[in-house]
């Protein structure tokens, strides 16, 4: 929190000493841009819904080892 606000009063903003909860997502996006150089929609086609999916079931089987299989409408 306190890297959130020193680096929000450090970009000018007037909310740098009294951040709320909806300005907390804005300045972490901007202060990781800030110190990594990447920005979160250069991410997105690397973690589209399909292999995120795939990702978390094939993890669900290497540690619980159960297997996930689509209902295809069986289930309500």
């Amino acid at each position: 929190m306190e890297d959130l606000k020193n680096f929000s009063k450090s970009q000018g903003a007037a909310e740098a000493d009294d951040l709320n909860h909806w300005d907390l997502s804005f300045w972490s996006e901007r202060l990781r841009e800030s110190k990594y150089d990447i920005n979160e929609e250069e991410l997105r086609p690397y973690f589209s819904l399909p292999k995120v999916m795939d990702g978390l079931f094939n993890l669900a089987k290497i540690l619980f080892g159960i297997e996930i299989e689509p209902a295809d409408g069986l289930a309500p």
